[in-house]
């Protein structure tokens, strides 16, 4: 998350909005985030009084714990915070997946289409062999073996995604943002399947 920062407001200890990323400029403001903390908690010396900016880090989380938010601000940091952990089980799921130590393929759309096809195939012709490209070259299937395989990339992707619903579970269960911001936020997956 430390690329995020709340809109405070110095003045009321209060904070005004969402975690949001911070361009490089703000406004008239060149190289924003480059200033030191307290030149970006309170924005008064640049022209913008009752307007400041604090980067969300364990750095900061004391000063972030005694600022005031309404539960609706509450609501959109958990939110915020399952988003970002969307967006990294995707990123997982994106990266090659090794099978066997012996070749790898990439989980894009096309890919799991062609293997979803190549299942039902496999299903209706338990006899059936193949060369199927990976992105190690090619590597020669039976039926069986592809109804494995298929069986074993619906899990790792199941799987993926409960690591991804426990996560958000315990975002939910946060009654502060620095509850929140204590969460380890990184789904940790080995992207190996064994056949």
């Amino acid at each position: 998350m430390d690329d995020l920062y709340f809109e405070i407001n110095p003045n009321e200890s209060k904070i005004l909005g969402p975690p949001i990323n911070l361009d490089i400029n703000w406004n008239n403001i060149s190289g924003i985030v480059f200033l030191n903390k307290e030149e970006l908690y309170d924005l008064s010396w640049a022209g913008y009084s009752n307007i400041g900016f604090i980067k969300i880090c364990s750095d900061n989380k004391n000063t972030i714990k005694s600022l005031y938010y309404d539960s609706n601000i509450l609501n959109l940091v958990k939110s915020k915070w399952k988003s970002k952990v969307s967006e990294n089980r995707k990123q997982i799921e994106s990266i090659p997946l090794e099978i066997n130590n012996s070749f790898s393929i990439q989980l894009t759309e096309r890919c799991k289409s062609s293997i979803i096809m190549k299942y039902h195939e496999c299903l209706g012709n338990e006899n059936l062999k193949f060369n199927w490209k990976t992105l190690s070259g090619f590597f020669e299937f039976d039926s069986k073996m592809f109804l494995n395989l298929y069986a074993k990339i619906q899990n790792y992707i199941q799987n993926l995604f409960e690591l991804e619903y426990k996560i958000h579970k315990k975002i939910e269960e946060c009654e502060n943002i620095s509850n929140l911001m204590d969460l380890d936020l990184e789904i940790l997956y080995d992207n190996k399947i064994l056949l």
